[in-house]
C-alpha cells in the first residue's frame, strides 16, 4: 500500500503535490514561494534601473518614460514585492501562503496594466508589459508546485486587465502609423492566451516528473535521497522515513541481480541479520518488496570514521585502544556467531568508530551482506551464501577460504579479526604481495612476522592472542570470539582505554594536518552504515592490481 505520506498535495488551495510530510510540504512551498517573490522583485528593480538608464543614454527625459505617477507605481511595486519576501522569513501556514500568492499575482496585474496605461504610446509600452506577464507567469509554472487548473486560473488573473489598458492608451493617444486600438488589444489578448497556455503545460509537465521521480524513489514510508555505498548483495541509499526524524539507511536488490535465487537469499539475510541485536552490529529497522518487486530493507544510518581512515590518518594505535576496539568487534562476532552466522568479511573498512556525545571509539561492524549460514537451512530454503564463491577481501581472507570455501567456520572470522588487530598495530596488513596469486600464497603458507618486529611497545600477551588467531589451521586458533574476549579481558598489564584518552585522540584526529575524510571540517563527512569498498592498502605494484572483493568461480568443483 502507498506511503499516505510520501507526498502532500493541500488540493484546496490548489497548489501541486509537494515532497514529504504536511509540515515538509507547507516548508517546501514556502521556500519556493519565497524565491519567487524575491526574483520578481529583482526583476522590477532591475526594470527600473534600465528604464533610466536608456532614457538617459537615449536623450530622452525621464518623464518620458516614467513620470511621476509612473515612477511611485513602479517603487511601490519592488516595495511591495520586498515586504512579501520578508512575511516569508517566519514559518506561514497553507492559507496564509495561499493568500500571499493570490496577492501577489493580484498586485502585479493592477501594476502591469497601470503602467502600460501610464506610458508613451509611441514606444509602444505594450511590448514590454507583455514580456513581462510570460517571464512572470514562466518563472511562477517552473518555481511553484501548482496543479495546471491554479496556473491558467492565476495566468488569467495576472493579464486579464493588460488588454483593457492597451485599448485605452492607444484611444487616448492616436500614434500615426500604428494599428488601431482595437487591433492591438486583439493582439495582446492572443498573447495572452498563449502565455497562459505555456505556463500551464510548463506547470503540469514539471510538476508531474517531480511526482514520477518521487514514486520511483520511495520505498513504503522510506524516500531514497542519495546513494551511499555498495554492499555484498545490493546498493545502499541514504533515505528518509516520512514520519521518523532519525536518518536510515535502505539496502536495494537491484533489478539486474533480482534471480528467484538472489531474492530468496536476500531476504533470508535480512531475516538472519535481524536477528542480531548487539550494540556493537549495525541495527534492522525493517524490510518489505515494493509493488515494482524492489525488495529492501532499512538499517540505521552512521557517522564515523572507519578504521583503514583511522590508520591512514594517524598510523598504527597504542595497544590499549587495539585492545578496546578487539574486544567490541569479537564480542559483536560472539553474537553473530550464536545464531549461526559468518561475517566472512571482517576488514578495517567494515569496522566503524563513531564518537557520540562523550562516548568515543564505539564500535559498529558492517556490511553483513556476505554472511554465510552455519545452521542447516530450513527444507526448501535458499542457502544464504552461495557455495561455489570465495567472497571477502584478500588481504584479510582466512586460508580455508582460499583453499576450500565450502568449508569455513566461525573461526574464518578470528583468522580476518587477527589480520584487523596485526594491522592496527602495526598500520600496514601482514601479507605482502604484488598480485592476487602473492597474496592468496602468503595466507596460504606464510608465517606472519610478530608485529612486535615491525612496531614498538607490543604487550606480549596481545601479539601471542593475534598470531594465534592468524593460525593456518583453524583447529589452532582461540576456539569461538568468546574465547578471544576473555582473552581480551586477561591481559591486565594493558591500561585501561579510558572515555579521556578516547576524546583526546578523536580532538587530535580531527586537528591533524591531515585528517580523514570522514572528520575533515567543517562538518563531518557522514560514514554510511554500508561500509565502504575501498582498495585495500599494498605493496607497491605494477603488476594486475588486486581486487577489492575476490569472487572466484570454482565451478562447482
Amino acid at each position: 500500500m502507498r506511503d499516505p505520506f510520501a507526498t502532500f498535495s493541500p488540493s484546496v488551495f490548489g497548489f501541486g503535490s509537494v515532497p514529504g510530510t504536511p509540515e515538509e510540504a507547507r516548508a517546501h512551498l514556502q521556500k519556493r514561494l519565497r524565491v519567487f517573490l524575491g526574483l520578481i522583485g529583482l526583476l522590477w528593480l532591475l526594470l527600473l534601473i534600465g528604464q533610466v538608464v536608456v532614457a538617459m543614454s537615449t536623450g530622452y527625459g525621464v518623464d518620458r518614460f516614467l513620470n511621476a505617477t509612473a515612477l511611485w507605481t513602479w517603487v511601490g511595486a519592488v516595495v511591495f514585492l520586498v515586504g512579501l519576501w520578508a512575511l516569508l522569513r517566519s514559518p506561514r501556514s497553507l492559507r496564509v501562503l495561499d493568500m500571499v500568492e493570490v496577492t501577489c499575482i493580484k498586485a502585479q496585474a493592477v501594476i502591469l496594466a497601470l503602467l502600460l496605461y501610464l506610458g508613451d504610446a509611441q514606444l509602444r509600452p505594450e511590448l514590454a508589459v507583455m514580456l513581462g506577464s510570460t517571464y512572470i507567469l514562466s518563472l511562477r509554472a517552473a518555481l511553484v508546485p501548482s496543479t495546471p487548473l491554479r496556473t491558467a486560473l492565476l495566468g488569467v488573473v495576472l493579464c486579464w486587465l493588460q488588454p483593457i489598458a492597451a485599448y485605452l492608451l492607444h484611444t487616448r493617444e492616436q500614434v500615426e502609423g500604428l494599428p488601431s486600438a482595437i487591433s492591438i488589444a486583439a493582439f495582446l489578448v492572443l498573447w495572452i492566451f498563449l502565455a497562459v497556455i505555456s505556463s500551464t503545460f510548463i506547470s503540469r509537465v514539471i510538476y508531474g516528473l517531480e511526482r514520477r521521480v518521487r514514486e520511483a524513489s520511495s520505498l513504503g514510508q522510506y524516500t531514497l535521497e542519495a546513494p551511499i555505498g555498495e554492499g555484498g548483495m545490493g546498493s545502499v541509499f541514504l533515505a528518509r522515513h516520512s514520519l521518523l526524524r532519525r536518518p536510515t539507511a535502505v539496502k536495494l536488490l537491484p533489478p539486474e541481480r533480482a534471480g528467484q535465487d538472489a531474492i530468496k537469499r536476500f531476504e533470508r539475510e535480512v531475516q538472519l541479520t535481524s536477528q542480531l541485536t548487539h550494540p556493537n552490529v549495525v541495527a534492522i529497522y525493517d524490510y518489505g518488496r515494493t509493488p515494482d518487486g524492489v525488495f529492501y530493507y532499512a538499517m540505521e544510518y552512521l557517522e564515523g570514521v572507519d578504521l583503514q581512515e583511522l590508520v591512514d590518518a594517524s598510523g598504527p594505535l597504542p595497544a590499549a585502544r587495539v585492545k578496546h576496539i578487539l574486544r567490541q568487534i569479537a564480542d559483536a562476532l560472539a553474537d553473530a556467531h550464536a545464531v549461526g552466522l559468518i561475517h566472512r568479511d571482517v576488514k578495517p573498512a567494515n569496522i566503524l568508530l563513531l564518537s557520540r556525545g562523550r562516548q568515543h571509539d564505539f564500535v559498529k561492524v558492517l556490511d553483513f551482506g556476505l554472511v554465510k549460514e552455519t545452521r542447516p537451512a530450513e527444507k526448501g530454503a535458499v542457502s544464504l551464501s552461495s557455495v561455489t564463491a570465495l567472497l571477502g577481501t584478500p588481504l584479510y581472507v582466512s586460508p580455508e577460504s582460499i583453499s576450500d570455501p565450502t568449508k569455513i567456520d566461525a573461526r574464518s572470522d578470528l583468522y580476518s579479526l587477527g589480520c584487523v588487530g596485526y594491522f592496527l598495530l602495526t598500520g600496514a596488513p601482514f601479507v605482502k604481495g604484488r598480485s592476487l596469486v602473492e597474496v592468496c600464497a602468503a595466507h596460504l603458507y606464510e608465517k606472519p612476522e610478530p608485529p612486535s618486529k615491525r612496531a614498538h611497545n607490543v604487550p606480549p600477551a596481545l601479539e601471542a592472542l593475534i598470531l594465534q588467531l592468524l593460525e593456518k589451521d583453524p583447529k589452532r586458533r582461540p576456539v569461538d570470539a568468546s574465547a578471544v574476549v576473555d582473552a581480551l579481558d586477561a591481559m591486565t598489564d594493558i591500561p585501561a582505554w579510558t572515555a579521556s584518552d578516547a576524546e583526546a585522540a578523536w580532538v587530535a584526529l580531527a586537528e591533524g594536518e591531515n585528517p580523514p575524510p570522514s572528520m575533515r571540517s567543517p562538518k563531518p563527512k557522514p560514514k554510511s552504515s554500508a561500509g565502504e569498498k575501498r582498495p585495500p592498502a599494498l605493496a607497491p605494484a605494477d603488476d594486475t592490481p588486486i581486487p577489492k572483493s575476490l569472487p572466484v568461480d570454482l565451478g562447482g568443483r
